[in-house]
């Protein structure tokens, strides 16, 4: 007997349901409180614009949420299969704590990590570009 937990629900979601948890996803102006696991629902679909919308929301980042930008790291190395992006992530990791005096060097460090993500991804032939229109903050 399958579990509630074996059960893809998303196939009792319309096309039009799909479209509009797909686009309140990609407007999100935050990817906290949800937003994962909303990027896993609509990997169940395996909508085409998933992977572009996580890349594109990763390098138009513009506030520093490391737990976020973490996760979102994670999960678009695995869907790219990226083995080199993975193991940056532990990197990326352990640059979050919580010591105040080191907040300003952590950051740093954690940018720079998350370039090295970016550029590692690059090699490997990035995902395409879309717009975001979810603002999520200022250019880093």
């Amino acid at each position: 007997m399958a579990s509630i937990r074996d059960t893809d629900f998303t196939a009792l979601l319309t096309k039009d349901q799909k479209r509009r948890l797909t686009d309140a996803l990609f407007h999100a102006s935050s990817l906290s409180n949800g937003g994962m696991a909303m990027i896993g629902l609509v990997e169940l679909w395996g909508d085409e614009n998933l992977i572009p919308f996580m890349w594109s929301y990763l390098k138009a980042l513009k506030k520093d949420d490391p737990w976020e930008t973490r996760n979102l790291m994670l999960k678009l190395a695995t869907l790219l299969q990226n083995e080199e992006a993975v193991e940056l992530i532990e990197e990326f990791k352990t640059g979050i704590n919580w010591f105040p005096e080191k907040t300003a060097q952590i950051e740093q460090e954690r940018m720079a990590t998350l370039q090295r993500f970016i550029e590692t991804i690059e090699r490997s032939g990035a995902p395409r570009i879309i717009e975001i229109k979810n603002e999520p903050g200022t250019q880093r």
